[in-house]
């Protein structure tokens, strides 16, 4: 399922689940620009084996389903994500390629890949998760804590919606004192959800914690590497109406 898809089940969820009435849930949603609803779509759908939902099959269907969503232009960077940030998924994208005819699976793994689009995982998650040691899996969960982290910051997913997605890592975050912060959080985020639901008296609170610390994650200060003198400017600056 896309990622706008899951931000609607999730508003459905809220109506029948957390008793929001219809009128409420219109303030729920967000109009995202396209090219940013496409880009975080991709990391989402590419993660999905990270995060414990699907497997290595979901990177290269993500790869195909971006590349064909943007007829393959991929040097524009999307609304407020750092050019850098971009640049990295747009040479990763550019070296994807279709199968061969005869080309084989990689084998022992869930999920058939072959052994480039594994390559190009690899590179993508490490370049944008960090490699810290413990594997390629956490360095996914990185790449996705930081691309919700960055969408609930933004102002493009509403803090509630936001927060259920980026808290439901079913595999479980590792545990491991290495995982960073962007992994460190994803507990802290699931009880914030979990205690939106239950007390309706105390959701805006619980917005503001949810967008506090999502502005401490994100694209812009976790890789600073990937940002500080980034090629032309950037505006981090929501469009009105995304709050």
């Amino acid at each position: 399922m896309l990622l706008q898809g899951v931000e609607d089940v999730v508003r459905e969820g809220f109506l029948l689940r957390a008793g929001v009435v219809p009128w409420e849930a219109d303030s729920l949603r967000r109009f995202p620009p396209i090219h940013r609803d496409l880009f975080d779509n991709f990391l989402f759908s590419a993660t999905r084996f990270a995060v414990g939902e699907g497997d290595w099959s979901t990177f290269p269907h993500a790869c195909r389903r971006y590349l064909s969503a943007t007829s393959g232009e991929l040097q524009r960077p999307p609304p407020l994500i750092p050019p850098a940030v971009a640049d990295t998924v747009a040479e990763v994208l550019s070296r994807f390629r279709q199968r061969e005819t005869g080309e084989k699976f990689v084998a022992g793994i869930a999920g058939r890949v072959t052994a480039h689009e594994q390559q190009l995982a690899e590179q993508l998650f490490f370049a944008l998760g960090d490699d810290r040691g413990d594997g390629l899996s956490a360095a996914g969960l990185r790449v996705y804590s930081k691309m919700m982290s960055a969408r609930i910051s933004d102002g493009f997913v509403h803090p509630a919606v936001g927060a259920h997605i980026w808290g439901d890592v079913p595999a479980g975050p590792p545990h491991l004192p290495s995982g960073g912060p962007h992994i460190r959080i994803l507990r802290t985020i699931e009880a914030l959800s979990r205690q939106w639901v239950t007390s309706p008296a105390d959701r805006p609170k619980i917005e503001r914690m949810i967008i506090d610390r999502a502005h401490t994650l994100g694209w812009r200060t976790e890789s600073p590497g990937l940002v500080e003198g980034s090629p032309g400017q950037w505006e981090a600056t929501p469009p009105p109406g995304n709050r």
